[in-house]
């Protein structure tokens, strides 16, 4: 029987008992296991192509991609396989499907590719036992994470400022100080209150923020 191809990944199979031939296409299968069970690329945004890869090296090729290789294939996984052409290093490009994932060592992000571009997924973060400046101004006490635990507020009023918002990004800040805490948004951002407002949660409290829109936020609680 000719050779066939999976319908997803393309995989060669269907060989008919004793059929000669088949181990291109073997040599291709097993090359596409070690991409998909890697989990992990080296960048998902370097656009230019690497002038000195190692063998195995894996990389998704972002838009606007340059090099004699690399022109052309945005989006695709490649790797850089020293057997692909009868032993001749080379670049090997994998279109990718939806709903693949894989982690960048260079961001340490998760990219999902979504059927036509690939976009890095939001992982959460949180902080604990960090300290209200004193200094009661907005970029005071700057916070970096999706979870924010203040243990510490001497001074009604004092203040953290929120990262900024991004679309699909939660906040949430705990008061866990002795004094009511005074939260600004980012500079041009909105938390709920107006652009640069300041709010305020009471000791022994916290709220909640769903993003909506780049540097715009509902407060939930």
């Amino acid at each position: 029987m000719a050779e066939q191809n999976t319908a997803n990944l393309g995989f060669s199979f269907r060989y008919d008992l004793g059929e000669s031939g088949w181990n291109t296409g073997y040599d291709s299968n097993w090359r596409l296991l070690d991409i998909l069970l890697r989990g992990s690329v080296i960048s998902a945004t370097t656009t230019a192509e690497p002038g000195a890869p190692s063998d195995g090296d894996l990389y998704i090729v972002p838009p606007s991609a340059t090099g004699t290789d690399w022109a052309g294939n945005d989006n695709k996984l490649a790797l850089y396989d020293g057997a692909a052409s009868g032993g001749a290093d080379a670049w090997v490009f994998v279109t990718a499907l939806e709903g693949m994932k894989f982690r960048a060592a260079d961001t340490d992000k998760v990219w999902e590719f979504g059927g036509s571009t690939w976009t890095a997924l939001t992982r959460m973060s949180a902080a604990a036992g960090i300290t209200a400046s004193t200094t009661q101004s907005q970029g005071q006490q700057p916070l970096t994470d999706n979870i924010n635990e203040v243990s510490t507020c001497a001074n009604a009023n004092d203040v953290v400022t929120a990262p900024a918002l991004l679309a699909g990004n939660p906040l949430t800040i705990i008061n866990n100080g002795a004094n009511t805490l005074q939260v600004y948004p980012a500079s041009g951002d909105d938390l709920g209150a107006g652009v640069d407002t300041s709010v305020t949660i009471t000791a022994g409290n916290l709220a909640k923020w769903e993003c909506y829109s780049d540097g715009v936020a509902a407060q939930l609680i």
